[in-house]
């Protein structure tokens, strides 16, 4: 569990620093589009399954 947690911290804030670099001129910030990265891909691990829209691999 801590470790999908901490995967999904990472991987969103990549996320919202290369969408900030994308984006130039526009945006939040370094720092505001690194916490936007976080917070969806919190969003997304944690919310999303729950309503069942799973974005793991494994037999359909």
């Amino acid at each position: 569990m801590f470790g999908s947690i901490l995967g999904m911290l990472v991987i969103g804030a990549i996320a919202g620093w290369l969408a900030g670099k994308i984006v130039e001129g526009r945006g939040f910030g370094v720092l505001g589009n690194i916490v936007v990265g976080v917070v969806g891909a919190l969003v997304a691990g944690l919310l999303l399954p729950r309503i069942g829209f799973g974005m793991g691999a494994g037999p359909l």
